[in-house]
């Protein structure tokens, strides 16, 4: 690393971010890890349900289990944007310090927006 790069980086990047990074880590891990006894995690679990619910709906034409099939298709849907929503905030720290590293400095735009989503962060 050079002496304008690691310049940047101290004057640009706050490493709370990368434990912001750990903090949603460990919210998606309660969502797709395994259980305490070692199981798959319920998300797996219900999106098999989702297939067999689909399977009576798309194949047998089964009406009894559409409403079912649609409101579990719409609680999964919601749980995975949680999903992606949570990894997202790991993904934009990991982002901002490689675009430092390769010589990128942030717009003043930029940086006003992640200290203001960082703070909201810290008040959450």
């Amino acid at each position: 690393m050079d002496d304008p790069t690691l310049e940047r980086l101290m004057n640009h990047y706050d490493t709370y971010s990368l434990l912001l990074a750990v903090d949603a880590l460990d919210d998606v891990r309660g969502w797709v890890g395994d259980t305490e006894e070692g199981g798959p995690p319920q998300v797996r679990h219900d999106l098999l349900r989702l297939h067999e619910l689909a399977l009576g709906v798309i194949h047998e034409g089964s009406y009894s289990k559409s409403e079912k099939m649609a409101e579990l298709a719409m609680d999964l849907s919601l749980e995975i944007h949680q999903l992606l929503t949570r990894l997202e905030a790991v993904q934009e720290p990991l982002d901002r310090l490689l675009e430092l590293i390769d010589g990128e400095l942030p717009e003043k735009d930029e940086v006003d927006e992640q200290e203001e989503d960082e703070e909201q962060d810290h008040e959450d």
